[in-house]
């Protein structure tokens, strides 16, 4: 009987030690914060905490799901990835830019829905600190 426990406690050390192992390449799709699980109130939830704590979040990689959004500034042009709420009268969403810079022509038109991965982080302008996405990856998807 001891024997049968030892040879099976060493099974189970034996697992457990592969279930650790990866090929140490970084997987593109791991994200510390995915928002494309939350509800709409959760999402508005996490965002404003995203907005009032950043600190918490920064190098966090997050992922959002929402409309494409651009806004020009006086010195660049702003895009972000906008959700709205179920009643459409309280939209979230967050800054990003992407790892890779394309022309303007080649970003999706307004309102379409793209889902981004990036990396939270935050910048100063004009003596205000905002939050964005950096390093990020941008893929138009359709609504099923």
């Amino acid at each position: 009987m001891k024997r049968l426990l030892s040879i099976l406690f060493s099974v189970i050390i034996m697992a457990s030690a592969f279930a650790g192992c990866s090929d140490g390449k970084p997987d593109s799709n791991s994200v510390d914060v995915d928002l494309t699980l939350l509800s709409s109130t959760m999402i508005y939830s996490e965002v404003y905490n995203m907005v009032s704590a950043p600190d918490e979040y920064l190098g966090k990689r997050v992922r959002i799901k929402g409309n494409f959004q651009r806004y020009e500034g006086l010195e660049r042009v702003y895009y972000a990835c906008v959700i709205p709420d179920a009643t459409a009268c309280c939209q979230q969403g967050l800054e990003f830019r992407l790892k890779k810079e394309i022309p303007d022509s080649e970003y999706p038109e307004l309102d379409s829905e793209i889902e981004v991965i990036g990396t939270f982080s935050t910048y100063m302008e004009d003596d205000l600190q905002y939050v964005e996405l950096i390093d990020c990856t941008m893929e138009e998807t359709s609504e099923a």
